[in-house]
């Protein structure tokens, strides 16, 4: 064998050699972090038992008795103490680095850990295979110290990522499958008020600590197909429910879910509405729902008065182009309906909303993305004072 071919030979065995050992490194880092991950939910499955056992006789069990709801599995109470879930879980064999990187503590300046969840009704975050990744808690009511959140989420952890997680969704996934309908709220407890009134016909599920996103629906759409499916939104009846009722709709509206509205009192919340007894034939009352884009249109109608008053030839027409791009990216056998609405509601010609709706409506028409407010809010002062 000649030097040349000699060094070609040495040379791919070395070449094999290194890529063995980097597809070895490789195995053991995944290995290394998978058995990581699996300590994590082994920390936060004990801390959810440990709460568990905690719940009995708490003013956590009262205020979920006053509010008409059933402790279930993944629900219970962080004492008052500093370390009471930290001592539970050193005894079981975990470490402060352990602790931290879950979540379940955090440090002090002494270089102690102590717990993260002190006097707070707990609710268990599952991963979309069930397994408990997170938790939320919930201040007492007592509590006024205004530096206390009311909600304490977990942080984002090496198995949680809260722009991916739904609260309510892991190990409702067979109900969802089988029919149940998807109600997308606020918070643990109304999630929790929607599932216990309809008794598992309606799911609740909600974004903790952010806002929904595109992630989210898509771990929605993993579990289930969402074209031609019943979606409801339940968010509070207020100007952030509001908002987060048109961000719900803009992303549900790409899936071609049938979306709708939950309609409540100016300021309810379904976990209100299901302690005065009345959430659960709300859910099956067909006239407490509306299609989203008549919410949209009614929000963005309100926006407009509420800026301009819409004595303006220029503000109505403003507000009738910004309904006409809603309208355009809903079922066209509602356009001429609304343009009817339209027409009324804003004082013009009949024609004169069809024509802006057929200018809406093209090839390629502006999606529901664009549908937040941005007229009169974009400009220095509302018209009234320019004149």
């Amino acid at each position: 064998m000649s030097r040349q071919a000699a060094g070609h030979e040495a040379g791919g065995r070395r070449a094999a050699t290194l890529r063995h050992r980097a597809e070895a490194l490789a195995a053991a880092h995944d290995e290394d972090r998978g058995s990581h991950a699996a300590v994590l939910i082994h920390a936060h499955r004990d801390a959810e038992g440990f709460y568990r056992e905690q719940l009995a006789g708490s003013w956590a069990e009262t205020h979920l008795q006053q509010r008409h709801l059933q402790p279930g599995p993944g629900t219970g109470y962080a004492p008052a103490g500093w370390t009471g879930l930290t001592t539970h879980l050193h005894r079981l064999g975990y470490t402060d680095i352990q602790l931290l990187d879950a979540g379940l503590g955090i440090p002090t300046r002494r270089n102690t850990v102590v717990d993260r969840f002190r006097d707070r009704l707990m609710f268990t975050v599952n991963d979309a295979t069930g397994a408990p990744v997170a938790f939320v808690g919930r201040k007492s009511p007592d509590n006024h110290n205004a530096d206390a959140p009311k909600y304490l989420n977990s942080p984002e952890t090496a198995v949680y990522r809260k722009s991916e997680t739904l609260y309510g969704l892991g190990g409702a996934d067979r109900l969802i499958r089988s029919g149940a309908t998807p109600v997308l709220v606020e918070g643990a407890i109304d999630a929790q008020a929607v599932t216990q009134a309809s008794r598992g016909r309606h799911i609740g599920l909600a974004a903790l600590g952010t806002a929904l996103t595109a992630q989210h629906v898509q771990a929605l759409a993993d579990v289930a197909e969402l074209r031609d499916r019943p979606v409801l939104l339940g968010y509070d009846a207020d100007a952030a429910g509001y908002q987060a009722t048109e961000r719900a709709a803009a992303l549900l509206h790409h899936t071609g879910a049938t979306v709708d509205v939950l309609t409540l009192p100016a300021g309810d919340d379904p976990a209100r509405a299901h302690r005065r007894g009345e959430l659960a034939a709300a859910l099956l009352d067909p006239a407490q729902r509306r299609g989203f884009v008549d919410v949209l249109i009614g929000n963005e109608i309100a926006r407009w008065r509420e800026y301009t008053d819409l004595r303006w030839p220029e503000d109505r027409v403003g507000c009738l182009r910004a309904c006409a791009r809603i309208i355009a990216d809903g079922p066209v056998e509602t356009a001429y309906p609304y343009a009817r609405r339209l027409a009324a509601v804003l004082d013009f010609p009949l024609d004169t909303t069809v024509a802006e709706l057929l200018e809406a409506i093209s090839p390629s028409p502006p999606t529901i993305d664009h549908v937040p407010f941005a007229g009169p809010q974009s400009r220095a002062a509302p018209r009234a004072t320019e004149r």
